[in-house]
C-alpha cells in the first residue's frame, strides 16, 4: 500500500511552484463562494472578489472596515455573539449566513 500523495507531489502537479503562497492567494480570489478573513476585532483584512461581487462594493471599500458593518441589523446581534466567542476561544472560526441590505434593497447571503 502507498501513501497518499501530499499537495506538492508531482501526483498533484504542483511540485515546482515557486510561489505556494500566490497558489492560495489565487484560489482564494477565484473561488465562487464569498471568502473574508479578519483581524481579532472583527475588520476586513482580505475579502475575494466573489465576497465582494455580492456585497455590491470594490474590495477598497471592505479593507480596514468593521464587518458588521456590512450586516443587516436583524443579523447582526447573533453575529457579534459568534464573534466573541471566537474571541475568547470557545471557537475558531465563524461560518454564519448573515443579509446585507444591498444598494438595490435587496439582501444577500454569504458566509
Amino acid at each position: 500500500m502507498t501513501d497518499a500523495p501530499n499537495a506538492t507531489s508531482p501526483a498533484y502537479g504542483l511540485s515546482g511552484l515557486s510561489d505556494p503562497a500566490g497558489l492560495w492567494e489565487s484560489l482564494l480570489d477565484h473561488a465562487l463562494v464569498g471568502i473574508a478573513l479578519t483581524d481579532p476585532e472583527g475588520r476586513w483584512l482580505y475579502a475575494n472578489s466573489a465576497l465582494c461581487d455580492m456585497l455590491s462594493c470594490t474590495r477598497g471599500e471592505c479593507i480596514g472596515r468593521a464587518i458588521d458593518e456590512f450586516i443587516s441589523p436583524a443579523d447582526r446581534e447573533h453575529f457579534l455573539g459568534e464573534l466573541d466567542a471566537m474571541r475568547r476561544g470557545d471557537i475558531k472560526q465563524i461560518q454564519t449566513a448573515f443579509r446585507h441590505p444591498r444598494h438595490t434593497a435587496a439582501s444577500c447571503t454569504g458566509s
